[in-house]
């Protein structure tokens, strides 16, 4: 979440407990103790309090000129407004033109600016109305009723309980849809700014996805293009119904891999022992299948924020070579959209048995001479033309995509030998996989810290909001996209939490209320 405060701190005793009490919801205390400075600008201390100890930024305005002339109401997700800002006074040449001779503008600032805003079509709903007052609000309340325009959704004023306005803070920064579109908009500017500063001659090392052989100032101009398109993709007004949201992002979706029918480059199976080139091209695979699917109505539509936050951090490392020693601040924003996992390797070797395995038992077909090999080649298989039904592909093609990640890291290994003969009804394979060590490349270890809760159903998990459809069927909302899900005569569960309690071949079979 990115915040614009305009406020000029006019008859404010001190500034940092103004600022603790408005924001404490997102730090601890001790954070703000380290960062109080009576002799420190707040518009400078704050800023680097959140920078250094949040996924958040905040920017401070302290006069209707410094909001006019440095910042862009369409870079904000939250914008909080004082009405008024007499303490620095607008020299009348730089106030808007019909006010140009009022000296009172000042004080009533906020009106116009808070008017301004909603004109540009910045969502009433996040923006925060600050009054010295009741009295104060209750004249602009009353001259937006004389102009037939809504008064503020959210007006708090100074002086009172602060909870309220942390309570609504908090909101805004839990939205999935604000974290992804906040995201989205950070990482296409960063990658924008690393494209830019690339010489021709370091251009071919940092774009991975290539349309052609030759790498050219065009292709860079091309790309440019690419990450403003997807940074302008989210509006500040969502859709409001979930149907059009959720066909928004797979539109997202659509646009995000719709260039990698013609990528030039994808590598080969890599060094086994090269987490950071396995991680590459797993990548890139996943961009290939993610356009097909999303090109012929194979991917699942139900789709939620996480899902798209997933496949747009690895969609960028599949178009450009960047540092996975660490996660860049798009990338942290992003993981705030996925419950944290610390002990993804308990077990790992049994959630990639089960998943190759089911997904091995799925083929249509498995002719004479069949070898069992890459999870992404089974994928591939698995969504090809002709091979199952489309619904069948969508109903498993966010997991299929989530499970991608673990098995290109961590590659099954297969003996050359074992193949399938049509001379004996059974054959049985040995399934072992080459567990890489993530702990120790920081970005791959927090990318699995955050999907691994997306990527295996596990016995034990509680899933919010299962509801009962039948006597035999679940249907459970998982965060929050649904997933028919047959089981053993499920208990009564209408839009109650359960716990799965059992599972077979991946398949959820029990669930108990919790």
């Amino acid at each position: 979440m990115k915040i614009l405060w305009l406020e000029d701190f006019d008859n404010v005793p001190n500034i940092f407990v103004m600022a603790k009490n408005m924001f404490k919801s997102l730090f601890s205390e001790d954070v703000f103790k380290r960062y109080y400075d009576k002799n420190k600008e707040i518009d400078t201390a704050l800023p680097a309090l959140f920078e250094n100890h949040s996924v958040h930024r905040i920017a401070v305005c302290k006069s209707y000129q410094d909001w006019f002339e440095t910042y862009k109401a369409d870079d904000f997700d939250v914008i909080l407004i004082d009405i008024n800002l007499e303490r620095y006074e607008t020299p009348s040449e730089k106030r808007p033109p019909d006010f140009r001779s009022d000296e009172d503008f000042d004080k009533r600032a906020g009106f116009y600016i808070y008017d301004q805003l909603i004109k540009k079509g910045f969502p009433d709903d996040n923006i925060g109305f600050f009054t010295a007052n009741d009295d104060q609000l209750e004249v602009f309340e009353k001259a937006c009723n004389a102009l037939k325009i809504e008064k503020p959704k959210h007006p708090f004023t100074k002086g009172k309980d602060d909870s309220e306005l942390r309570n609504w803070l908090s909101e805004k920064a839990n939205s999935p849809y604000l974290t992804l579109r906040r995201g989205v908009i950070e990482g296409c500017r960063f990658l924008t700014d690393r494209l830019k500063e690339k010489s021709s001659d370091e251009l071919r090392d940092f774009l991975i996805f290539h349309k052609s052989k030759d790498v050219s100032e065009d292709e860079r101009l091309y790309v440019l293009n690419y990450l403003k398109i997807l940074e302008r993709f989210f509006p500040l007004h969502p859709p409001v119904d979930e149907e059009s949201r959720r066909n928004m992002y797979f539109l997202f979706l659509k646009e995000l891999a719709a260039d990698w029918e013609t990528n030039s480059s994808i590598k080969g199976v890599p060094d086994r022992t090269n987490p950071e080139l396995m991680f590459e091209t797993t990548c890139q695979n996943q961009m290939r299948i993610l356009r097909n699917w999303t090109a012929h109505s194979k991917m699942d539509r139900e789709l939620a924020e996480k899902e798209v936050a997933y496949l747009f951090i690895t969609g960028m490392q599949a178009y450009m070579n960047l540092d996975i020693g660490k996660s860049e601040h798009y990338e942290k924003i992003l993981f705030e959209l996925f419950e944290l996992s610390s002990d993804y390797m308990k077990n790992i070797g049994n959630h990639l048995v089960e998943s190759y395995y089911l997904l091995l038992k799925n083929r249509k077909e498995m002719k004479e001479g069949f070898i069992a090999g890459e999870f992404i080649t089974l994928i591939q298989e698995f969504g090809g033309p002709k091979k199952q039904p489309r619904e069948m592909v969508q109903k498993w093609s966010v997991k299929l995509l989530y499970q991608a990640f673990w098995h290109g890291l961590f590659p099954v290994k297969l003996p050359p030998e074992v193949a399938l003969s049509l001379n004996t009804n059974q054959v049985d394979i040995k399934i072992t996989f080459i567990v890489n060590d993530l702990s120790q490349i920081a970005f791959l270890d927090e990318l699995a810290k955050r999907i691994f809760n997306e990527s295996f159903w596990r016995e034990g998990q509680v899933i919010k909001n299962a509801v009962k459809l039948g006597p035999r069927k679940v249907e459970i909302k998982a965060q929050p996209r649904p997933a028919g899900l047959k089981g053993s005569s499920p208990p009564d569960t209408t839009s109650q939490n359960v716990e799965i309690t059992r599972i077979e071949d991946g398949v959820v079979k029990e669930v108990r209320p919790v």
